[in-house]
């Protein structure tokens, strides 16, 4: 299931690609979680897709392409792709095309994303929010002969260097990793006022010879804490208390 929180924007679709256009995802109520299963539509609000990254540059905003593409495409490109969820790596090109378990892939290729290419999720601030969780799944979708690192990073604020939080590197075979942050990992991001920027990104050149994989991710997730509102009976004592106070203080 997809769920969004809040929206705004729009989102750019073209025939088979499209590009996000700065529509920002607001947390609130504990928890966001992205499955990916509407990308067919475009990108989900507060994702981009981007080359040309660095360790201290966000990149270039990129294309996606939406229609459904099969795990074995070797064209470099942002993807719709079926995730490995629900399926094996022998899933023939129409079973995953007709799957409603989708991903968010990648194919690198010798001018697209090697190195470069990197999944960015924007939070607008987290005013209020302490206690995050981050969890999501990275899927090797095509084992190729070729390998990537890719790295977990934030950054908080449109400038400077990210902080890495850990890295993947390639498992040589088909299926899907779990990845989580939790506690002191992204202590940082508790109570901020300026804009977090979460990123999957390859930051080295691959090595070896031959073709790139496939990958892809897929159930992302944040969990996190509210700072409670008063109740009616806290704003009710705290009202009291100020009115003490002014009084105590005119009569001083």
């Amino acid at each position: 299931m997809r769920t969004i929180v809040a929206k705004a924007g729009l989102v750019a679709a073209l025939v088979l690609t499209s590009f996000t256009t700065g529509a920002a995802v607001f947390l609130m109520g504990g928890s966001y979680s992205e499955s990916f299963d509407g990308i067919g539509d475009g990108l989900p609000d507060g994702w981009s897709v981007r080359t040309g990254a660095t360790a201290d540059s966000l990149g270039t905003p990129a294309n996606l392409v939406t229609e459904a593409t099969s795990w074995g495409d070797s064209g470099g490109a942002f993807k719709n792709v079926a995730s490995a969820d629900e399926l094996t790596s022998g899933a023939s090109t129409a079973s995953q095309a007709a799957s409603t378990d989708r991903a968010l892939g990648l194919r690198q290729g010798g001018s697209f994303g090697d190195p470069g290419a990197a999944f960015v999720f924007e939070i607008p601030n987290t005013t209020g929010l302490s206690d995050f969780t981050l969890s999501f799944n990275l899927q090797m979708l095509s084992v190729q002969t070729r390998s990537t690192t890719w790295t977990f990073d934030y950054r908080i604020g449109d400038t400077g260097d990210f902080v890495v939080l850990g890295s993947y590197d390639d498992p040589g075979v088909f299926g899907s990793t779990p990845i989580t942050f939790t506690g002191d990992q992204l202590g940082a991001w508790n109570d901020q006022s300026s804009t977090i920027w979460f990123r999957i990104v390859a930051l080295t050149d691959s090595v070896g010879t031959g073709s790139r994989d496939t990958i892809g991710i897929d159930d992302f997730a944040l969990t996190f804490t509210a700072v409670p509102e008063p109740s009616g009976a806290g704003l009710a004592l705290i009202s009291g208390a100020l009115f003490l106070l002014h009084t105590a203080r005119r009569k001083s």
